[in-house]
């Protein structure tokens, strides 16, 4: 993949702030629009989270429970698991991007591979890295889910922005 910058935090993107939770697809895209920004892809999601040397976890390559914000104790839909952004402090990945495991999973732009046709005509909204309840999507930086309806709201979905890089006005 090519140069890219990506929120160090979940959006509002701010140290210490509850992230925002149960969004929808299309309001996840258009808050990052009208930053100038854009939803991160699935393959910056991964290279941010494993790094070059593409980790399971954000922090290495083996599972460190307690790590990130991944395992609730409270029932599916109990909003009182959320984590402020960068909370879990071990739970940063080699590039410095926080909460990219647990917490929320996030919203990342669809792609399409033309050897997968399983997915046919419909539009299935992605969301990457686990949430807090481990056990229910899985875990890691190649944790993947869908939703089947783009506007459906999930507790536990919520996303950050990813931006080309500037060039240098000399480079234009």
């Amino acid at each position: 993949i090519g140069d890219f910058c990506m929120d160090r935090y979940e959006f509002p993107n701010i140290a210490g702030m509850l992230p925002r939770a149960a969004i929808s697809f299309p309001d996840a895209e258009n808050l990052c629009l009208e930053q100038g920004k854009r939803l991160c892809t699935e393959a910056e999601f991964e290279r941010a989270c494993g790094g070059l040397d593409g980790w399971h976890q954000p922090y290495g390559e083996l599972l460190e429970p307690g790590s990130c914000n991944n395992y609730a104790i409270r029932d599916v839909g109990d909003t009182g698991w959320l984590a402020p952004s960068g909370d879990f402090f071990d739970c940063v990945s080699p590039e410095g991007v926080y909460d990219l495991e647990g917490n929320l999973s996030e919203w990342v732009a669809p792609s399409f591979p033309e050897e997968d046709d399983s997915l046919g005509d419909e539009f299935q909204p992605t969301v990457r890295g686990g949430t807090l309840w481990w056990a229910i999507y899985g875990s890691g930086c190649h944790s993947r889910h869908w939703h089947q309806q783009p506007g459906h709201l999930h507790d536990d979905d919520g996303f950050r922005c990813c931006a080309d890089p500037l060039l240098p006005a000399s480079l234009e």
